[in-house]
């Protein structure tokens, strides 16, 4: 039978949101299984192309897949000021073993940096190369990238406190460049308010897709008649802005009727089409405490200047906790790597339960969604990664006969006693090949079910890494590799 060789972008599928939360993304669901290791609410992790976890970066430092730091790659040995306010980690283009990892610092050192992790080093469990480079003085927490206009490197783009440049570095294979493009464009910043947090330092700024276009939230600690959201085009090829529209929050009842009046404006994102923008509202209610929503404006219907005027759905979903999201904790929604709204609602803890919910939907937001619900700790926000990836060295994965994508994976990976697998099948797995690091066969199980989940159970192999081979009653669906611990 002919084996089809397909390529699989999936390097936003895991996701873990502060100490005892992994959420693993499907085009079908969102996974939410308990871990161990600690973490802090502000991090950002990655994933290869086929999905398996690789990176975790937060204020302890740089993890691998094993949850260990990274030889070199303590926050003490990288010179990191922590708690930071943001980090981003980016796939070096051409180079698919490493991976650039930007910090983010508040003040007072209020700068930017960038280091190297070289994930084939110290026998494969990954060491820094080369010490961090700081490249940027007087930032913001707002970092985001998107890819270039050739698909072979990014634009990283910064905003500067106290004035009106937004910054944009350009990541090669042969490194970053020092030099950036500065475009002067939209309202001047605060100027450092410490130690009260001056939310322009914060509050969220993101690519669309398509990284053509950029939004970025600006607040206000005076008034929140001035808190808005400033939309700018994005030049790939040259790393330049111009501004396009902006949108007042007192302005957004324009086209709404909203049960409260707007307070702050807590984050933003774009579809995976680019003709919605999603806004999230922090409102005052007269008879309840202040609610979080979702405002949705279709770019497409509308001029720039009457983008606030339009009709739009909006959605509630949870008590707004000014001190959290959008500032030091990230992000209370955003778009999924298969183009879902998720909503993450904040519920205070009580005594007898603890429990966090994920509301995913897919745009344009018409009022429903589906909900995944856990007990478990308080989490801190969803991350707001680069959506873009370039393609270079893409995973290649075989499947015997088969013309459909399919999507593998095992979660955690790797793992001690038990994982789940993840499959995208209308072919349902019914047994495992367990092979070796040199092909050899060490096993076939029958895959067991927990609900609507398929099990795999370790039993008695060794530690080490394996090819798992899934077989559904017509054959091979496809082939993952799994690290048992």
């Amino acid at each position: 039978m002919a084996c089809q060789l397909l390529h699989a972008q999936a390097r936003n599928t895991n996701w873990i949101i502060s100490s005892g939360v992994w959420l693993h993304i499907t085009p079908d669901n969102v996974a939410s299984l308990p871990m161990e290791d600690s973490l802090c609410a502000r991090n950002a992790s990655i994933s290869d192309t086929s999905g398996q976890f690789l990176l975790l970066v937060d204020d302890f430092g740089i993890r691998n897949a094993f949850f260990n730091t990274i030889e070199g790659g303590s926050a003490s040995e990288l010179d990191w000021q922590v708690p930071a306010g943001n980090y981003l980690i980016l796939p070096i283009p051409g180079n698919p073993e490493q991976y650039a990892v930007f910090i983010n610092e508040l003040p007072p050192s209020r700068r930017a940096g960038m280091v190297l992790v070289d994930l084939a080093a110290n026998a494969g469990a990954g060491a820094m190369e080369g010490e961090t480079t700081w490249y940027m003085d007087h930032t913001t927490a707002k970092i985001t990238a998107t890819t270039d206009s050739t698909e072979t490197g990014y634009w990283i783009v910064q905003h500067q406190d106290d004035n009106d440049a937004f910054l944009a570095f350009h990541l090669t294979s042969s490194g970053l460049q020092p030099t950036p493009v500065t475009s002067h464009i939209g309202s001047a910043y605060l100027p450092d308010t410490g130690p009260v947090d001056n939310m322009d330092r914060r509050g969220q700024m993101n690519f669309n897709f398509q990284g053509d276009m950029l939004g970025a939230i600006k607040l206000s600690t005076s008034s929140p008649d001035t808190c808005k959201v400033e939309l700018f085009t994005f030049d790939r090829s040259s790393g330049t802005l111009a501004f396009w529209a902006e949108i007042l929050a007192r302005d957004f009842t324009g086209g709404l009727t909203l049960p409260g009046t707007p307070s702050i404006l807590q984050g933003l994102d774009f579809d995976s089409t680019g003709q919605y923008l999603f806004v999230g509202v922090a409102l005052d209610l007269p008879t309840s405490p202040p609610q979080v929503y979702v405002v949705q404006f279709d770019l497409a219907a509308t001029s720039p200047d009457s983008l606030w005027n339009q009709e739009a759905s909006w959605n509630g979903f949870g008590v707004y906790e000014p001190g959290d999201y959008d500032s030091r904790y990230g992000n209370a929604f955003t778009i999924d790597p298969y183009g879902y709204l998720l909503a993450h609602p904040w519920y205070p803890p009580f005594p007898a339960t603890q429990y966090q919910t994920i509301y995913r939907e897919f745009p344009p937001v018409v009022g429903s969604s589906t909900s995944v619900s856990w007990q478990g700790k308080i989490m801190g926000g969803l991350p707001a990664p680069c959506k873009r990836y370039d393609t270079l060295d893409p995973q290649t994965i075989g499947f015997a006969g088969s013309s459909k994508q399919q999507l593998l994976g095992i979660h955690p990976n790797p793992f001690t006693d038990k994982a789940v697998l993840v499959y995208r099948s209308s072919t349902v797995p019914e047994s495992v090949v367990w092979r070796d690091a040199l092909g050899r066969e060490a096993r076939i199980d029958e895959v067991k079910k927990q609900g609507k989940a398929c099990i795999l159970e370790r039993g008695d192999l060794r530690g080490g890494s394996y090819f798992v081979e899934v077989r559904g009653k017509q054959g091979p669906i496809g082939v993952v590799k799994v690290v048992c611990e």
